[in-house]
């Protein structure tokens, strides 16, 4: 676009009237071209005159830079100063945590600009899970380095364990000593100032101890470490446990195994019939149906229930109805790995980044036979809609989703599968792609695979892809992990999409809701792993005899069967808390035998705090460096403000670490958290999945070609034209002159 900075300048234009008139009007064509000569001269001069410039755009290169993510927190005092400084490369430093402030995920997240690469220096010892920054970080096409770094020595020492238990039942605590140093120091503890004698777990920096405790009150666990490192104050760690009575939890119906499997914790009542007065219970077990205004009341009161019968009728208490599910086929498709792998010699490429291998290798002879097997006619049936495709580097279809009656789909199906040719590296985003616009919206994705990234997936992005895809899929993605080793990739791509994963063994037992499942044991997985109930436990073992059931809005379902069908669902109910088995056995028998923790968890939270039906109760929750402590009581007690009904709240300021006492109430005071987890998290997922590298120390050259940015700016400027626009005039008057020589005019 041409601007003109002095405009006024155009009307010399004006004078160029006259001329171009003659030009037009004159007969001979000599003086036509010499008025038009002179006519486009002025013209030409008045543009020059009026400054003429052009807008152009143009790109101004800058040096290479190095965006550094720096954890400034704490617990990095002692990570040696990697000094990454370049002489032709601009280095920035960014903060992402200081002091004893370890939220790494918000600071990293904070710090990431669209399509740029960083390089992270952390020990990775976060207050928040990493688990969702690589996605957010893939959504901005951007790439993070990790930086291993390397420790002074330093240890520290923690007491994990119950908060409160109950006399006479036996009590497991376990100390872990977190270090950098080879050899890990062993912890020395004392119970109410009395040596433990502790054992080793197995595992590395762990041992553990079990106590029974016949008194109540309040009892004192110390532990601590002989370490001369840096932090002084994380070589004790103190802990408070309160004895207390067992709470009385009521069980409507037979009595039964569940009440003989936790007599040490809780003291259980058998009724036919609920009694008038609730007020004693902390919970209640309930093994038939009941009138729901019966426990309404006392539910929503802030008591627990447990409920294990078969739904008959509606009840508003329970956190689950019966299922409006009609019986249909379903609608599937099968994405079956046939990669190579890494068996036999590469024949093409380099052994780093090979395409095809001389042996054949892989997973493919497994994954074969589970997606044979999978067509069995008992397990999927003649209306289920299944389709498959194999794929190493690239998809191939087999077929689109058919009945398995017709035409004899199910037999033509399993003769494809038998031969699937073997080759290739494996992209399994690819094949996700492909299965999801097979689908066009509708059924489930089976992903069979060990889960391998090759060299070649990690050129593609192929974990950073796969996220994508399973986040936005419209198909639940069920991954069946084939091997010994499977790759977790498996589980979290399952998991982004709302699937689930389970393992080649237990491959068989998967049902489908249409197949008539029911009365067939099928296998039990967790679906929500962030509740107090499913947290950190292993859910293991099958159940059969399924009620029917589905969750109510606002309910959680944590454990259900592979057939989809919830088995173990809660909610709040008012302020009290409801969990509902709905399959299996009324006495949690079988459960109790495989998965006695998630019976176990369940009746803790429902049950709720234990003193919480004492007249005159107080809880002070254990405090460290740099927090006050918090106190709640039932009853009025000087220095505490009455927040309502029985409920007093305040706080404490508390200077040093060890054991304090407030209204004879005992608690403790430790070191600040962040110098509890020391050294090195090893979390390479963060640099994989967003397709960075982990580079140590030695790797200052690697560094600087990884990592390095090549900057660009698009900048606008005003370019002067007007030096054209003379040198036009001169050539039309020139052209002029020449013309009239050539004449043989003046």
């Amino acid at each position: 676009m041409i601007t003109f900075s002095q405009p006024y300048f155009l009307l010399i234009g004006i004078l160029a009237l006259p001329a171009l008139y003659l030009a037009i009007t004159r007969e001979p064509n000599f003086k036509k071209i010499t008025a038009f000569t002179k006519a486009l001269t002025v013209l030409l001069i008045a543009f020059a005159l009026a400054s003429p410039s052009l807008t152009v755009s143009e790109e101004r290169n800058s040096k290479d830079r190095l965006v550094i993510l720096e954890d400034n927190s704490r617990s990095t005092e002692i990570m040696h100063n990697p000094n990454l400084e370049f002489e032709d490369i601009e280095v920035e430093r960014r903060s992402i945590a200081s002091g004893n402030i370890s939220d790494l995920s918000s600071g990293i997240l904070q710090n990431i600009d669209n399509d740029k690469t960083y390089l992270l220096i952390s020990d990775l010892q976060s207050s928040i899970p990493l688990n969702k920054v690589s996605s957010r970080v893939n959504q901005r096409n951007s790439t993070v380095n990790i930086l291993k770094p390397e420790f002074d020595p330093e240890s520290a020492v923690k007491i994990e364990g119950p908060e409160t238990t109950y006399t006479g039942a036996g009590s497991t605590f376990n100390v872990k000593v977190s270090s950098t140093e080879e050899k890990i120091p062993e912890p020395q503890v004392k119970l109410n100032d009395e040596m433990v004698e502790l054992q080793k777990t197995g595992i590395k920096g762990e041992w553990r101890f079990t106590e029974t405790f016949d008194q109540e009150g309040y009892k004192t666990i110390e532990a601590s470490i002989s370490s001369r490192d840096k932090f002084r104050d994380n070589n004790n760690y103190y802990k408070t446990i309160k004895v207390a009575e067992k709470p009385e939890i009521l069980v409507l119906g037979d009595k039964g195994r569940i009440s003989q499997e936790f007599s040490d914790f809780y003291s259980f009542e058998q009724r036919d019939q609920l009694p008038d007065d609730l007020s004693p219970y902390y919970a209640v077990i309930a093994k038939k149906n009941f009138n729901e205004a019966d426990l309404a009341s006392y539910t929503a009161k802030g008591n627990g229930l447990i409920y294990t019968g078969e739904l008959e009728e509606e009840n508003s208490v329970l956190p689950i109805r019966k299922s409006e599910y009609e019986d249909q086929g379903i609608k599937m498709m099968l994405l079956i790995d046939a990669s190579q792998g890494s068996g036999g010699e590469c024949i093409e490429g380099a052994e780093s980044f090979c395409f095809e291998r001389k042996d054949e290798g892989g997973a493919l002879e497994r994954t074969q036979k589970i997606s044979y097997l999978l067509l069995d006619s008992n397990t999927l049936p003649a209306g289920s809609k299944v389709g498959a495709l194999y794929y190493n580097n690239e998809p191939h279809l087999i077929s689109k989703p058919k009945p398995l009656g017709e035409n004899k789909h199910r037999e033509k199906l399993q003769g494809g599968i038998t031969n699937i040719p073997t080759g290739g590296n494996n992209l399994h985003y690819r094949a996700i792609k492909a299965g999801q616009e097979v689908m066009d919206g509708e059924g489930n994705l089976m992903l069979i695979s060990d889960g391998k990234v090759t060299a070649l997936g990690d050129f593609y992005n192929d974990t950073r892809n796969s996220r994508e895809l399973a986040e936005q899929s419209e198909q639940k993605i069920i991954s069946v992990m084939v091997g010994q080793n499977p790759s977790e990739f498996m589980t979290e791509i399952s998991s982004l999409s709302g699937g689930y994963s389970i393992s080649d063994v237990k491959s068989q037992e998967i049902q489908f809701q249409g197949g008539d499942s029911s009365s067939r044991a099928v296998s039990l997985i967790k679906n929500d792993n962030n509740h107090f109930i499913t947290r950190e436990v292993k859910v293991d073992g099958s159940t059969s005899g399924f009620y029917g059931a589905e969750p109510k809005p606002g309910a959680r379902q944590l454990v259900s069967g592979t057939n989809s069908e919830p088995f173990l669902t809660t909610w709040r109910y008012g302020i009290g808390r409801v969990a509902a088995f709905s399959g299996g056995e009324k006495d949690l028998g079988a459960t109790m035998y495989r998965n006695s923790e998630l019976v176990s968890r369940t009746l803790s939270w429902t049950v709720g705090e234990p003193q919480r039906k004492e007249n005159r109760t107080i809880t002070i929750e254990g405090g460290q460096i740099g927090e006050k402590v918090r106190v709640t009581a039932n009853y009025p007690v000087e220095g505490l403000n009455r927040q309502g009904e029985n409920l007093y709240t305040g706080e404490l300021e508390t200077e040093n670490t060890g054991f304090h006492s407030f209204n004879d109430a005992v608690y403790s005071y430790n070191y600040n958290d962040e110098v509890e987890e020391i050294g090195y998290s090893e979390n390479k997922n963060l640099a994989q999945e967003t397709g960075g590298k982990v580079f140590t120390l030695d790797q200052k050259d690697e560094i600087k070609e990884s990592v390095k940015q090549f900057n660009s700016t698009e900048v606008e400027k005003q370019k002067d034209v007007s030096v054209f626009f003379l040198a036009a005039a001169l050539l039309v008057f020139l052209s002029e002159i020449g013309y009239r020589k050539r004449r043989g005019k003046k």
